[in-house]
């Protein structure tokens, strides 16, 4: 009798535990994938997908890579700047009286002045004034070979020599005008690192409040960009 009690409980438990395990089945087994044919098939495709958008990313990733580097190897005449905090018109007129001293010159006077070019969005130009008084041509052509020389690049835009004696001539006056082309700051971070520069969104005004007639809007076009290269002027030293 013992048996039989022990046998229904056997047959219970099992019973029990079936039907937990078919309930357990029903409630995980979905999330479980299996890997059948058609599945692997899936996955080989969507690998294949993956595969090729990554070579078309590489492809373009290769070819801004390289219309940067023509980008950078265009402007390696214009300046950057180079020191912080202090006026642009300040280092190039700086970095002059180096070529000055370089040469072995003496400038009676020398200033640098920053020119307004709104239609120029990346490049800023700095005029620099130069007298020289009691020189000679020797002098002078040193001057202009420091400044072929030099990689940071003038350009003459206006030059003046004139005897210090019309009669008997010792030396030379110049009076002349050099220019430099620079970089601002954005276009130094784009051939830098790349980065293009984000034009801040503009801010639409809050509509009053109440039923308003709104009024006729006008399209400004947008202003040509000058182009502008470092052939302008003769350069410096030629």
């Amino acid at each position: 009798m013992a048996n039989n009690i022990n046998n229904k409980q056997r047959v219970v438990l099992l019973v029990v535990m079936a039907v937990l395990a078919l309930l357990l089945a029903r409630q995980y087994l979905p999330m479980v994938k299996l890997p059948t044919t058609g599945r692997i098939e899936e996955e080989m495709k969507n690998l294949a997908s993956a595969k090729s958008n990554l070579a078309v990313q590489q492809k373009m990733n290769d070819d801004w890579r390289a219309s940067l580097g023509k980008l950078q190897a265009k402007t390696t005449e214009f300046w950057m700047r180079q020191r912080t905090g202090i006026p642009i018109e300040q280092e190039v007129s700086d970095e002059f009286k180096n070529v000055t001293r370089i040469a072995g010159v003496n400038i009676q006077k020398t200033s640098a002045r920053l020119q307004k070019t709104p239609s120029a969005n990346f490049v800023q130009e700095v005029e620099v004034e130069v007298q020289m008084s009691n020189a000679s041509m020797r002098e002078f052509s040193r001057l202009l070979r420091e400044l072929k020389n030099h990689k940071r690049k003038f350009y003459w835009t206006y030059c003046k020599i004139d005897p210090d004696n019309q009669q008997n001539p010792t030396s030379v006056r110049i009076n002349g005008r050099l220019r430099a082309y620079v970089l601002n700051d954005d276009a130094k971070r784009i051939l830098e690192n790349g980065v293009p520069v984000e034009t801040p969104a503009a801010k639409t005004p809050a509509k009053p409040a109440g039923r308003t007639k709104a009024a006729p809007t006008t399209q400004r076009k947008a202003m040509p960009v000058r182009k502008v290269t470092p052939v302008k002027g003769k350069e410096a030293g030629k």
